[in-house]
């Protein structure tokens, strides 16, 4: 084992690929192995895109009336491409949480907050009532 370790600090870059296969067998397989391994997916960025999605959907409900249906259409992608992230080896890194937070769940309210007063003014003064 010495003597693998000593000749690989010794050669500092391989110059072709023949000088790989000098490597032992052990080595190349945990080498195989790291570069199998995906990047876990950050579970916040997730929730951050989906909530921004939501404040654009309920800020432009009285513009365009389908955006929900467009809403839905995309929770329902992001749900399979999660599924596929997780099945994928791709699991989210762990973060302990006892439920939605209390933030997130302010956060959604002033969404909704948002959403209602710009439809509000949207109507009020752009529309012929």
């Amino acid at each position: 084992r010495s003597r693998w370790l000593q000749r690989l600090r010794g050669a500092s870059t391989f110059s072709t690929v023949a000088d790989c296969s000098s490597l032992p067998a052990v080595v190349t397989r945990a080498c195989e192995q790291q570069v199998d391994k995906q990047e876990p997916w950050n579970v916040l960025d997730a929730a951050t895109e989906l909530s921004v999605a939501f404040l654009v959907t309920s800020i432009t409900t009285v513009i365009y009336p389908f955006a929900p249906l467009l809403f839905l259409a995309q929770l329902f992608v992001e749900f399979q491409l999660h599924l596929y992230h997780l099945f994928d080896r791709r699991h989210p890194k762990p973060k302990a949480a006892n439920g939605l937070p209390k933030a997130w769940m302010a956060i959604f309210q002033s969404y909704v907050y948002i959403g209602a007063l710009s439809n509000l003014a949207i109507v009020t003064w752009r529309t012929q009532l």
